[in-house]
């Protein structure tokens, strides 16, 4: 017989925010409170327990929000929506302009005088490990 050991921080996860469908947006609202903490942990940093809850969060979220329409499609630029990558991650400005080769092209691009490119989106979408068609 064997047993399943569950580490004492899925634990406290799971009593923070049971994992269970969700059925109302006040449900919705403390599950993406916990999915906005976890997410925003540097990458590598989350222990075993914190990502295997992270996972199963992220799944009743979508889940709900393909059965509840309401919220709408997504209607921010793809220059917000870097933006907002950027913020939530702490990405700097030097940063993108590394991951993109050039300085001016970072700031043309966050000044909105040059949109991003097919190769600017690929690059950013294997970055912040989203797919490409986010930015579209």
């Amino acid at each position: 017989m064997t047993t399943l050991a569950i580490g004492r921080r899925y634990l406290e996860l799971q009593r923070r925010f049971p994992l269970r469908p969700i059925r109302d947006a006040r449900a919705y609202a403390r599950a993406a409170g916990v999915l906005d903490d976890l997410a925003t942990v540097k990458e590598g940093r989350l222990s075993r327990d914190e990502q295997d809850y992270l996972d199963a969060v992220t799944l009743l979220v979508e889940d709900y929000d393909r059965r509840h329409p309401a919220f709408g499609p997504d209607r921010r630029t793809p220059l917000r929506k870097l933006k907002d990558l950027m913020d939530t991650s702490g990405t700097t400005q030097a940063d993108l302009a590394r991951l993109l080769g050039s300085r001016s092209a970072a700031s043309m691009i966050l000044k909105g005088a040059r949109p991003l490119s097919r190769r600017h989106v690929r690059i950013l979408a294997d970055h912040f490990k989203i797919e490409a068609g986010y930015f579209v």
